[in-house]
């Protein structure tokens, strides 16, 4: 390791407490800022996955929200789908060519 280069943890990524740093947070988001050292376990690490918002005002079924996007994608291999807040959603897909 060069004598003038950072401090780098594992891997030569850098450490937690230097990407907080990085991040430049005001004190009002700070607050809202939380650390979890376990992470749960997530299964299979997510190799496909798309962020999808959906754009209305009104009350919709998440449900038909999913059995309508698979009938229009026909996936090849099941589409798993996590509501992250109100419309907004991830789907992580099973192989490329979904």
């Amino acid at each position: 390791m060069a004598s003038g280069s950072s401090s780098k943890g594992r891997h030569g990524k850098e450490t937690t407490e230097e990407l907080l740093a990085r991040l430049n947070l005001q004190e009002e988001e700070d607050d809202d800022f939380v650390w979890e050292e376990e992470l749960p376990d997530l299964g299979a690490p997510a190799k496909w996955l798309a962020i999808a918002r959906v754009h209305t005002t009104r009350t919709f079924s998440p449900n038909a929200l999913y059995g309508d996007m698979r009938a229009a994608w026909n996936p090849a291999k099941t589409v798993v789908w996590r509501k992250v807040k109100d419309n907004l959603f991830t789907a992580q897909f099973g192989c490329l060519g979904d």
